[in-house]
């Protein structure tokens, strides 16, 4: 009995011990404060200036950039506006503070009209999440070489046709805008042998620099809503290929037939043959 008395009294000291030293000590700190959250280079122009549309989420909580929530609307440089203006032949009738970027380097640049520039320039943007606004104008190729690396999509050739010069855009008759859309639909490679064309637009694309350019047919050139129109891209001297795609291409053709403009022109096949012929390896020893 005596034996565990002394037992229970030991351990009562014990805790009694451990309480006091556990009140004595200070309170703990307050957690510290999550890191500011980075600038992103992307939400500002060239000049600093805020580009509208890049409403951000608040920081994560492992401290990582925040989230962007809605795509960004950069306006162009003065640089890149310069550039594609010397190159295309843009007029200063062309809109240029409706064309943005959706990131600091301008991989792709879309067109807005004023009705949607207004509504991304209000403070709607707290209350909507804008997944995707615009006509995609140009956007930069990364492959090629060209004194201007930026090509004009096919969607937005409506809008720029207008104001482009004769250097770069060619309009055409039904014969040449069928061999081209015949050559394109047959070659994987979209290759074109420009000298299944008349002497006419032979002779312009040969005397082009390495580029983009435009063709639209002569039929529809003051109907611009019919879409006949393609980008192209001279390659070599004497070949370019189209920038259309296949569905795209296949659309065409049917806008051509229905309009009553499609010839069905015999192409030279030695020269088909010439431009989708694919360079072999040459094989080790």
């Amino acid at each position: 009995t005596t034996t565990t008395t002394t037992t229970t009294a030991t351990t009562t000291t014990t805790a009694t011990a451990t309480t006091t030293t556990e009140s004595t000590d200070l309170p703990p700190a307050p957690p510290a404060a999550p890191p500011a959250a980075e600038d992103n280079e992307d939400d500002y122009d060239k000049k600093g200036v805020p580009a509208f549309g890049g409403r951000k989420n608040g920081p994560k909580k492992d401290g990582s950039k925040p989230v962007v929530a809605n795509q960004q609307f950069i306006p162009v440089t003065s640089e890149f506006w310069s550039h594609v203006s010397d190159f295309y032949g843009l007029s200063p009738s062309a809109p240029r503070s409706q064309f943005y970027a959706r990131t600091a380097s301008a991989k792709s640049v879309m067109f807005l009209t004023k009705s949607a520039q207004s509504v991304l320039q209000s403070d709607v943007l707290n209350r909507l999440k804008i997944v995707h606004s615009g006509v995609q104008a140009f956007e930069k190729n990364s492959k090629g070489r060209s004194v201007c690396n930026y090509r004009i999509h096919h969607e937005g050739m409506m809008t720029l046709t207008p104001h482009m010069s004769s250097s770069r855009k060619f309009v055409i008759g039904p014969r040449d805008f069928s061999a081209i859309l015949k050559h394109a639909l047959q070659s994987n490679q979209h290759q074109i042998d420009v000298r299944q064309f008349s002497d006419e637009l032979k002779d312009k694309i040969i005397g082009l620099s390495q580029g983009c350019f435009v063709v639209i047919l002569s039929e529809a050139a003051h109907r611009l809503s019919d879409k006949l129109m393609m980008t192209l891209w001279k390659n070599t001297a004497e070949s370019c290929h189209s920038l259309v795609s296949k569905v795209d291409l296949g659309g065409l053709k049917s806008k051509m037939v229905g309009g009553g403009y499609w010839e069905d022109v015999e192409l030279k096949e030695e020269l088909m043959k010439e431009s989708i012929r694919k360079p072999k390896r040459e094989e080790k020893e």
